[in-house]
Formats: C-alpha cells, structure tokens, sequence
C-alpha cells in the first residue's frame, strides 16, 4: 500500500495528509491480484473522493 501511494502521491490535488487503513480484505486482494491489484484499488478510492487529478496518475518506473 505505501509504494502504490508513493507512486501516485504527485498526483493528489492540493497540499493534504491521507490516512489508509488496510482492512482484512487486502489479504484477499493481494492474493488474487498482486500488488498491483491494491494500487489500482487505492487509485479506484482516490478518484471516487476527487483526489486525484484528471487522468494524471504515475505507474511505477
């Protein structure tokens, strides 16, 4: 969770402290996707509270 939000943290509107809490389900989540599978999780939460600006979000190098 904290890489998937690193990789995205440019791209959150305005100057704001997040917190994430990881629920039980993650586990599952994780298992059946990966890793990348939380990241775009995360970014499906972010888009849906407006905090990511349109279309500018960063995929890890």
């Amino acid at each position: 969770m904290r890489e998937a939000f690193r990789a995205h943290a440019q791209s959150l509107r305005g100057n704001m402290d997040i917190v994430l809490i990881a629920r039980t389900p993650i586990g599952e989540l994780v298992e059946a996707g990966g890793c990348k599978a939380v990241e775009e999780k995360m970014v499906e939460v972010l888009r849906k509270a407006s905090l990511i600006l349109g279309g500018e979000e960063r995929r890890p190098s």
